[in-house]
């Protein structure tokens, strides 16, 4: 992670490799805890078919196949879930991985399971 250059790369390669109109996240979170904003909230950012415009995307900088996040990630996610949680009257529940909404893909990674998310990072509100 090397920072904005590690931001701007991902948002070029999206947008101009993938010719994509936008970027693929409404927050991303680095490494270091830093919170990223991408496309508009009132606009549905490109991750999950069929979802796109009824979803909030959060990208985790992180290979969830090689490693978990980081305590300063999420620390910084617990701390951006309450508010987007209060902000659309949700439950803790309408948070899900991406691969629940995108079956055939692994994101966040085969180390990031649904009970990890569920355990260390979502229950937040005591759900």
């Amino acid at each position: 992670y090397q920072g904005t250059k590690s931001i701007l790369q991902i948002g070029k390669f999206q947008l101009e490799q993938r010719k994509w109109n936008k970027v693929s996240w409404h927050f991303a979170i680095a490494p270091d805890g830093t919170i990223w904003l991408g496309a508009p909230l009132n606009e549905g950012a490109i991750h999950t078919p069929n979802h796109n415009h009824n979803s909030i995307s959060i990208l985790l900088m992180v290979d969830g196949d090689k490693e978990l996040p980081t305590e300063a990630m999420r620390n910084s996610l617990r701390g951006l879930l309450p508010l987007l949680l209060a902000k659309f009257r949700l439950k803790t529940s309408a948070v899900q991985p991406h691969f629940k909404l995108r079956p055939g893909t692994t994101c966040p990674g085969r180390l990031v399971k649904s009970e990890y998310l569920q355990t260390r990072i979502v229950s937040v509100d005591g759900e």
